[in-house]
């Protein structure tokens, strides 16, 4: 019986390793400007940006040096309990380091903005905690916040 040729054996596929960082904010002040007006786009009447800012002091990771951090938490109803099973997420947000800047850009259920400006607004979040991989730019997969 012949023997039938065979094309050139293929190389295993390379994992590559995601080196997971972690990171801690501390709160020192936070803003939510409102801004609402006419759209000028005919299915969509109003236009309206929800984003809260929050400034602080980079905690971790200590080899991080920032002096300025904001992050930038954006409501998406999207991400609402109800609407969540249609998604497959790579990650929630992301975060950009330049020279001294660490600006995070975070999405969030929109149902929870009223709790988180009600304890933001009372003096009760005092840090954040994010966590993402390390490639390139980071990619976030969770956030939380914490009260002291």
């Amino acid at each position: 019986m012949a023997r039938m040729p065979t094309g050139p054996k293929r190389k295993p596929a390379i994992q590559l390793r995601v080196e997971e960082q972690f990171y801690e904010i501390e709160i020192t002040d936070w803003s939510w400007p409102y801004p609402f007006g006419l759209n000028f786009k005919p299915d969509e009447p109003y236009r309206e940006h929800k984003t809260v800012n929050l400034w602080g002091r980079l905690i971790a990771p200590k080899g991080v040096k920032a002096k300025t951090v904001r992050l930038l938490l954006i409501p998406n109803p999207g991400l609402n309990e109800k609407d969540r099973s249609r998604h497959s997420p790579a990650a929630i947000g992301s975060i950009l380091m330049h020279r001294d800047d660490f600006e995070a850009f975070l999405s969030f259920p929109e149902e929870a903005l009223l709790p988180l400006l009600t304890a933001l607004s009372g003096g009760r979040i005092k840090y954040a905690s994010m966590e993402g991989d390390k490639s390139g730019m980071v990619k976030l997969t969770s956030a939380s916040s914490a009260s002291i």
